[in-house]
């Protein structure tokens, strides 16, 4: 240790010194409000003793981190979060609970040191102010989270919150602890119609419940295998409703922790030992509540697309040493932090990213040199990133993500031989020397698709700054990363696309057709439209939807924002509920011409049929713009109308978003008359 070294160390242990020996002043300051005329507020109604020792706690954590303790910064502004933020509140509201929660606790901190050690203030305050500035910087991007759990999701949530927000990615930390589907239920109605981006539940941590509890005791090493499963049976039955309520009540992503049952130790030893003695006990039971859990998920997941998926506890344990996992990094009456929970703390910010940043994007662009292979290509042999194009393979298949690329290279030099990926799977690759900007400029134009739906990826900080100072809206990732491939095989765990075509094939299809109308000549294209179709060999098959068709329509519903009347949202059991009333229509269309399948492009939900017909949902995928698709729906709608309803009128809906604007006309453009600007009007004859 040098000279600077030793003088940095000897500050830190004076100031650390100090903070201990006036942390009985700062805990009574911070309860009283002594400087600022703000006293703690007691959230929990605590009692006084117990509310003293939870201020406590925070400032043993905080002299931790002045300590250079590994991780407490993170459990510093976790427990803050904890305290201060408020389910039910805005995003605004919470954030300015904490800006005014952190601005207090430091005034008084800083407060107690002017008064009893001068020379060390601007230090702890600088200090705090490095604690605290996660939690009080706002967020680019701020997504809704539902978190259901105890003490796990309480450290995870902590944790994530400050490694997330320090990235500009802020989400709802505090969880519900609910343990019974009533609980739940009564939890899910006190929260509201809230939009949740994502939900995740620890169904399986120790303080859950007292068979959890009893599983990683030592008190019971040597029962039957039939008695440890009897055990398991009564966990799955106490945790089964729960995962039905989530799955019934959100529309959205849903996280399910495995049952990791990991022994906590405070040392090293304690914690090997207890793995070692506990490990047949747990083995027995890990193996059949997941065996349960990996079954019912699958079975949901038949009607939810894919939606949920689990977080493999046991996984990311046994990629530590023997006795990592349960190990304690901070262990007291409100915080039992141990590194399993610091690495599922991190697996959350993964989740969250992909989710705020990039899930639900249709067009994801790659370089190549560097990105997809470790090399430059022009210049001789590369070596291909496998995992990468594995990734990107998936994501393709199992979301329909459409694949393209912008990489400076000759054409000539340019081979996937060896590589997962080859030239097929990309659609209007640019490989030129230009500027990446025009490559992306020309690629979104071919395939029709705004810069917000696309994602960039390239290993170049220059390449990624001139794109986003052209085109903000187009998220860059940096290919060096290892957390954003790991975002990208998490986006392609999603299955959100559909599994009756080939996105990649449609987008080739369309390049070619775009092609063919160019060759077009001008006077076949203004004499009449239909010869414009009939040259395309265009057909149009609309259909009620039954059966599979609901998956579809779903998610043609959700994913649509550009034509899409009433910027509707819905889910498969929403249309499932609509249909069985009987007094509902859900129509989808598909269409295709000579050069292939566009699949399902258009969905319409009429309401009220026996009553007072009223489109209530209308979307039309961007890519069959300018097909009048959206006219054959209307006529086929008027004919059931016509046939099935006592009423002669039908009513269309029409609701503003910031995006939606382009199909504002559409029901004036088929005789509607507009009775308000936002619903319109049509007389039906009877058949």
């Amino acid at each position: 240790m040098n000279n600077l070294d030793r003088a940095k160390s000897s500050k830190r242990m004076a100031l650390v010194q100090t903070l201990s020996s006036l942390s009985p002043q700062i805990c009574d300051a911070i309860i009283r409000g002594t400087s600022t005329g703000f006293p703690k507020p007691n959230r929990f109604e605590e009692s006084e003793a117990n509310l003293k020792k939870r201020v406590e706690e925070w400032i043993g954590v905080l002299i931790g981190f002045f300590e250079g303790k590994s991780g407490y910064r993170e459990l510093t502004s976790g427990q803050i979060s904890f305290e201060f933020e408020r389910p039910e509140l805005h995003v605004d509201e919470n954030l300015a609970a904490l800006q005014q929660a952190t601005q207090v606790i430091i005034s008084e901190i800083v407060q107690v040191i002017a008064q009893n050690e001068p020379a060390i203030q601007d230090s702890v305050k600088e200090g705090l102010e490095d604690v605290f500035a996660g939690l009080c910087t706002p967020c680019d991007v701020h997504i809704e989270t539902l978190l259901v759990g105890d003490c796990l999701m309480s450290e995870i949530a902590g944790i994530a919150t400050d490694i997330s927000r320090r990235t500009g990615l802020g989400f709802s930390s505090f969880p519900i602890n609910a343990r019974s589907a009533g609980q739940l239920k009564a939890a899910i109605k006190d929260l509201g119609d809230r939009p949740y981006k994502a939900v995740f539940f620890s169904p399986f941590s120790h303080a859950r419940s007292a068979d959890l509890e009893n599983l990683v005791s030592l008190r019971k090493l040597f029962e039957t295998r039939d008695s440890i499963e009897i055990i398991a049976d009564r966990i799955i039955a106490q945790t089964s409703p729960l995962v039905n309520v989530l799955a019934q009540n959100y529309n959205c992503p849903i996280y399910i922790h495995t049952a990791g049952l990991v022994p906590r130790g405070d040392t090293k030893f304690k914690s090997k030992l207890r793995e070692r003695a506990l490990r047949r006990r747990c083995t027995i039971a890990r193996k059949r509540i997941n065996s349960w859990l990996t079954e019912h998920v699958a079975m949901l997941n038949q009607n939810l697309h894919s939606r949920i998926q689990l977080i493999d506890e046991s996984e990311v344990a046994s990629s530590m040493p023997l006795g990592q996992a349960g190990l304690l990094v901070h262990n007291s009456d409100f915080t039992h932090a141990t590194h399993l929970s610091f690495a599922l703390a991190q697996k959350y910010v993964n989740i969250l990213s992909m989710l705020g940043r990039i899930y639900g994007r249709k067009l994801l662009i790659c370089d190549l040199d560097n990105t997809l292979w470790d090399g430059v290509i022009g210049e001789g042999k590369v070596t291909h990133f496998q995992s990468r194009q594995l990734a990107l393979a998936r994501l393709k298949k199992n979301s329909g993500v459409v694949l393209s690329i912008a990489s400076k290279n000759d054409p000539k030099n340019v081979s996937f031989k060896g590589g997962y990926l080859s030239d097929a799977d990309f659609v209007v690759p640019q490989i030129n020397w230009g500027p990446k900007t025009q490559s992306i400029e020309k690629i979104c134009t071919a395939l029709n698709l705004q810069k917000r739906h696309t994602v960039f990826i390239d290993d170049r900080q220059d390449e990624l700054a001139h794109v986003k100072a052209q085109y903000p809206d187009v998220q860059g990732l940096d290919a060096t990363r290892q957390d954003v491939w790991d975002q990208i095989s998490l986006w392609a765990d999603l299955v959100e696309g559909s599994s009756e075509v080939d996105r990649t094939s449609m987008y080739q299809a369309k390049a070619s057709r775009d092609a063919f109308v160019e060759t077009l000549s001008e006077p076949s294209l203004a004499n009449a439209e239909d010869d414009f179709l009939k040259e395309l060999e265009f057909e149009v098959d609309i259909r009620r939807v039954v059966g599979a068709d609901i998956h579809r329509a779903a998610e043609l519903i959700n994913r649509t924002n550009q034509w899409n009347l009433c910027g509707s949202r819905t889910s498969i059991y929403e249309l499932e509920e609509l249909l069985e009333g009987n007094g509902a229509l859900v129509l989808i269309a598909s269409a295709q011409d000579k050069f292939g399948d566009m699949g399902d492009v258009c969905v319409a939900v009429v309401e009220d049929l026996k009553t007072s017909p009223t489109i209530s949902s209308f979307v039309l995928s961007c890519r069959v713009f300018g097909y009048n698709i959206e006219t054959k729906m209307i006529d086929f709608i008027k004919d059931i109308v016509s046939i099935e309803s006592p009423s002669n009128t039908l009513v269309g809906l029409y609701v503003p978003t910031n995006q939606n604007s382009l199909a504002k006309d559409m029901y004036s453009k088929n005789g509607f008359t507009s009775l308000d600007g936002n619903s319109f009007v049509l007389e039906v004859l009877p058949d």
